[in-house]
């Protein structure tokens, strides 16, 4: 038989608190808590204003994790800057995915030599 355990306020507050510690890993503020994944993903579900915490405590995450990728790109690091305009230049044409681009074409490039050699 299923145990049921009833979680009151102060348990999603630990978890929340738990949640923004891990910066939104469930699992990690599971384990912090010993309160399980499906309780947290049925309180989203159920409670309107805990959803509405969770998803402060995610957008915070995700403008975190901006704010380092833009360091980054300040810093000169071309996998940084190459991720930021693929994702946020597309309107200047650089997706990677564009459909304008052709990932069959051949270009005939010619070299000459100071050593010889050329056709």
């Amino acid at each position: 038989m299923k145990k049921t355990t009833r979680y009151g306020g102060k348990d999603k507050q630990l978890f929340l608190e738990a949640l923004e510690k891990s910066l939104g890993m469930v699992v990690h503020a599971a384990d912090a808590t010993g309160i399980r994944r499906e309780t947290h993903y049925r309180w989203m579900k159920e409670d309107p204003q805990y959803a509405e915490k969770v998803e402060v405590i995610m957008e915070r995450n995700l403008d975190l994790c901006e704010s380092v990728l833009l360091n980054a790109v300040k810093n000169g690091d071309l996998t940084a800057v190459f991720y930021y305009l693929n994702n946020k230049g597309k309107s200047r044409g650089y997706n990677l995915r564009n459909p304008d681009y052709d990932d069959n074409r051949k270009i005939e490039i010619k070299i000459n030599s100071p050593l010889g050699g050329n056709d």
